[in-house]
């Protein structure tokens, strides 16, 4: 392991790439590293270290970071809005810090460049910004455990034509599930579970026939459950308990069984879903 502050001579003028994850690394980023290979940095990654301080505004002079893992510090202030211009950057993973305030709408800026955006874990508070519905090249976005206040889904998200993976688990989501989600024909994993969503399941959701996992347990969900899903012929697993669902589940749902379908998680009582041919976890 590599330990204590991170030395201002790393700053080198030609400096690409610095990788310094799963270390016990301390202090706060050198302000010389934002300076001196602003336009050379191209991977800065020191993921699962104890580094603390805030991202300066200065990070935009990175014109050439391509890649910035900061995953799993003590990192806190605010998400700086400069985040939106830094014109290379395809992956900001940022997961696990103490960063606050709200989701900077800047983010919409890199809607030709951006692929991962990877928030989890940290004490943001707002509302999921309708600006993420113009990242059309991001196939990742993961913002759950963010603590968000009371905020709809962004029926935008259903632009995002490439996204392959959506985690909006526990960030307060009020509302309905957006239909328009049903145009994100590429998704495989979709999370919307321990949220406070309400009304029906969209029969949209019956198009994703590419996603694999569906959570969306722990909602205050009601109605049925659309026979469209039955369509779903990737599904792997499914998870729909402790909602306000009613039966009786549709034989086209419980055909997946005999599919690729291998967890259904359900209320069984309370949606008439037979565990022997229907579901396989009650609750």
């Amino acid at each position: 392991f590599f330990f204590g502050n991170i030395p201002s001579e790393l700053s080198l003028t030609s400096l690409y790439l610095v990788v310094l994850n799963h270390n016990k690394l301390n202090g706060t980023i050198p302000k010389e590293l934002w300076w001196m290979a602003n336009q050379t940095l191209g991977n800065l990654s020191m993921k699962d270290n104890q580094i603390t301080g805030s991202l300066p505004s200065e990070l935009e002079s990175l014109g050439a970071l391509a890649y910035l893992n900061l995953e799993s510090n003590s990192l806190s202030g605010p998400l700086p809005t400069e985040l939106g211009r830094l014109p290379k950057i395809s992956s900001i993973l940022l997961g696990y810090n103490q960063f606050t305030g709200t989701v900077p709408t800047d983010i919409g800026f890199l809607s030709s460049v951006l692929m991962v955006l990877n928030i989890k874990g940290n004490p943001l508070v707002g509302t999921i910004p309708t600006e993420l519905g113009l990242l059309t090249t991001c196939d990742t976005i993961v913002l759950h455990s963010t603590s968000m206040s009371n905020g709809k889904l962004p029926s935008e998200l259903g632009l995002l034509k490439r996204l392959e993976i959506l985690n909006c688990d526990k960030t307060s989501l009020t509302g309905t599930i957006p239909s328009e989600l049903g145009f994100l024909r590429n998704l495989i994993f979709l999370s919307l579970s321990e949220n406070d969503l309400q009304g029906q399941i969209p029969s949209e959701i019956g198009l994703l026939t590419n996603l694999e996992q569906l959570y969306l347990s722990k909602n205050e969900l009601s109605g049925t459950i659309p026979s469209t899903l039955g369509g779903m012929h990737s599904l792997l697993l499914l998870w729909i308990f402790f909602n306000d669902l009613i039966g009786p589940v549709p034989d086209t749902a419980c055909s997946l069984r005999g599919k690729a379908l291998i967890e259904f998680a359900a209320d069984c009582d309370e949606i008439n879903c037979p565990q022997s041919t229907c579901c396989t976890s009650c609750f």
